[in-house]
């Protein structure tokens, strides 16, 4: 299960769900993340162990379009399970 970004933003159902699921079947997951003055994205990896938490974080940090509350800067663009 994989959200490939890309031109339409990721939303936070579909990011929830995808971390959902990572938690269901006992997987880390990796989060592509944009920074407006950056070239590339950059890779957070959350191991298994982890994701229940970081689901809680991003839950109440980032907004329905997956842009940081505290810095609009700041966007998840997609999550990969591991």
């Amino acid at each position: 299960m994989v959200h490939e970004g890309g031109r339409t933003p990721m939303k936070k159902k579909e990011f929830i769900d995808v971390l959902e699921y990572a938690i269901a079947k006992g997987r880390g997951v990796r989060v592509f993340i944009n920074l407006d003055e950056l070239h590339k994205e950059e890779i957070i990896s959350i191991p298994a162990v982890n994701v229940p938490f970081k689901l809680k974080y991003y839950s109440s940090a980032y907004n329905e379009n997956m842009r940081l509350v505290n810095s609009s800067k700041i966007q998840i663009l997609k999550v990969v399970i591991n």
